[in-house]
């Protein structure tokens, strides 16, 4: 269990799983007035960073300060899309911030707690949320669809072709059409879901649940289980998998 950082300390760890070239030497760190509590993307020189209500660009290089702006409640991950730096808050407020300018383009509400990073596939974002999966364009600057059986959704979504697979904490796994939603199956499991989001590992989903299980189901979607095996030691599993070449992590 890891006690909590400075938020120096904070961005140079995350520097180093970002860049395993530099794990040898500390090319730089930076100081923060507020922990490092959202991620960083990386995108071409920058790096962009969240750090409670502040969304920061810095110089990769250096780690020189090109700009940062304030906004409100306690932010995620941000995605970058084109031009634009999108920062969705726990809070349920999404913010568009113009790269260029500086200056926020738009604020969404998104009517619901926001309970993961978001997953981002071409130009929509698709939103975990306390009552479902949210779409919103941002060619159209909108929520386009929501999940029609409301519960809560832990994980980010996982994106399967052209379906998506938002899995309730309650236990019921959903397959979506991703374009507009339509729900195409439901399986529940006699368990629970928290903050393990799923990944594909060559033809399998990998799940991780907060009762201490760790599934397996085949791309066709989760009526397809393969196999369903608890945990060594039985503990729950609240962190995202992480996939190897033969080996979930």
């Amino acid at each position: 269990r890891f006690s909590r950082a400075r938020p120096a300390l904070a961005l140079t760890f995350l520097i180093f799983l970002a860049f395993p070239a530099y794990c040898d030497r500390v090319k730089w760190s930076s100081d923060f007035d507020k922990d490092v509590t959202g991620g960083i993307i990386v995108e071409g020189n920058y790096i962009y960073i969240t750090h409670m209500d502040t969304l920061e660009k810095v110089g990769i290089e250096d780690g020189r300060p090109m700009w940062n702006v304030q906004l409100r409640g306690t932010l995620l991950k941000p995605v970058k899309i084109g031009t634009l730096i999108i920062a969705i808050s726990k809070e349920g407020v999404l913010y568009e911030v113009n790269d260029a300018t500086r200056s926020i383009v738009r604020t969404v509400n998104l009517t619901g707690e926001v309970l993961n990073d978001p997953l981002i596939v071409s130009t929509n974002i698709y939103i975990p949320t306390s009552t479902g999966v949210k779409a919103y364009s941002t060619l159209s600057n909108r929520i386009v669809w929501e999940q029609a059986s409301k519960c809560a959704v832990q994980a980010t979504p996982l994106a399967i072709g052209d379906r998506l697979l938002s899995i309730c904490d309650s236990g019921a796994m959903h397959l979506l059409l991703r374009s507009t939603g339509e729900t195409i199956d439901v399986v529940g499991q006699n368990d629970v879901f928290w903050k393990s989001s799923p990944a594909i590992i060559g033809s399998r989903i990998m799940l991780g649940s907060y009762g201490g299980k760790v599934y397996s189901f085949a791309l066709a979607g989760p009526r397809n289980l393969v196999w369903a095996k608890p945990t060594i030691d039985g503990t729950g599993v609240s962190a995202d998998i992480v996939p190897g070449r033969d080996e979930t992590y």
